[in-house]
């Protein structure tokens, strides 16, 4: 059983990993 502050944790990362994709591909855009 997973607790529900562990779910939180593993939401809140795949937000910042969803984020830093985001801000990687529109640098990208700006570099060429």
């Amino acid at each position: 059983m997973v607790s529900e502050s562990e779910i939180v944790t593993l939401i809140q990362e795949a937000k910042k990993g969803e984020k830093e994709r985001k801000f990687k591909e529109s640098l990208e855009l700006y570099i060429t």
